[in-house]
């Protein structure tokens, strides 16, 4: 059986999060606008939601890693967390 929240999103009703698609453009947003604040609580929102990055995620985060001059040791902790913690592989935008 159902659950009554599984069943209040089936018919289209009940409270839905964003989807990593658009949490993922968002984090590109942010990024270029040099926020890297936001784009580490939308992060945070992604796991808390229970979505698994994907390479656009890694992209987004190295993208704004670059664009907000984070640390390289913030880089290297992102970069960990996404090869290591998800099993992503970098591709040649990241």
């Amino acid at each position: 059986g159902y659950s009554s929240q599984q069943q209040k999103q089936q018919q289209g009703g009940g409270r839905r999060g964003p989807d990593l698609r658009e949490l993922n453009k968002s984090m590109q947003y942010w990024g270029k606008r040099r926020d890297f604040r936001r784009v580490m609580e939308l992060l945070q929102q992604l796991e808390r939601e229970g979505l698994e990055p994907n390479i656009y995620t890694f992209n987004a985060l190295m993208h704004a890693c670059v664009l907000c001059r984070t640390s390289d040791d913030v880089r290297r902790q992102l970069w960990d967390r996404m090869v290591v913690g998800a099993g992503l592989r970098p591709n040649a935008i990241t």
